[in-house]
């Protein structure tokens, strides 16, 4: 175990304070910053709501309980249970990389201290966002799976802000495939149970959920 945290720990170092740049700093903090995001997030989820049709709806539907189940639950209890320390929590010289505004960002070194909690692992935004690739993967095919760029940027800016660990991040990715996929199942399972009788026309159009 102790070889592998080396690797996690030469990884981070790498990503974190090696491999960095003004332009990655500004891109990566932007990515990973939950209060920009969700003014694009917002008009876009109305949009889909609106104007998507049956597999923009079965995406809004999915991704819900994908934050509801996973995200509020599956993760809230790995975090609490594991309580791993975030890297700015325990290590020094780690870079935190902050948006600040939409157009700037800080760039601090971790000061490391007591940790009362740690939510380390899992990554929420880690996550969602492979929750996310992974729904559109099965609604839209290939053009979906290219939600995975977007979702790799993600968990790496993750890192890179000194926010995780890449062990962290890769549990997580497994982590979200896997209640993503149960959750899936799960859906088409009463979509074929109870729609037919429930909603005969719009099982006749759709008789299968995903695709």
């Amino acid at each position: 175990m102790d070889f592998l945290y080396q690797i996690d720990i030469a990884v981070l170092r790498w990503i974190n304070t090696t491999a960095t740049h003004p332009i990655l700093d500004y891109v990566l903090s932007l990515i990973a910053d939950t209060d920009t995001m969700i003014w694009l997030l917002a008009p876009t989820v109305i949009a889909v709501a609106v104007w998507g049709g049956f597999k923009g709806r079965v995406f809004l539907v999915l991704m819900i309980l994908c934050l509801l189940i996973g995200d509020a639950g599956i993760n809230w209890a790995i975090k609490t249970t594991v309580n791993r320390p975030r890297p700015h929590q325990t290590l020094e010289n780690v870079r935190r990389v902050k948006l600040t505004s939409p157009t700037t960002y800080r760039v601090q070194w971790s000061e490391p201290g007591p940790v009362k909690n740690g939510r380390s692992m899992t990554s929420g935004h880690t996550c969602n966002n492979v929750a996310l690739a992974l729904l559109l993967t099965l609604l839209y095919g290939r053009w979906g799976a290219l939600a995975w760029i977007w979702a790799a940027a993600m968990g790496y800016s993750r890192i890179y802000s000194g926010d995780h660990y890449p062990s962290d991040v890769l549990v997580s990715a497994l982590v979200a495939c896997a209640y993503t996929g149960l959750i899936c199942c799960a859906a088409c399972w009463l979509w074929h149970k109870g729609a037919p009788r429930l909603l005969p026309k719009t099982y006749a159009r759709h008789p299968h959920l995903l695709h």
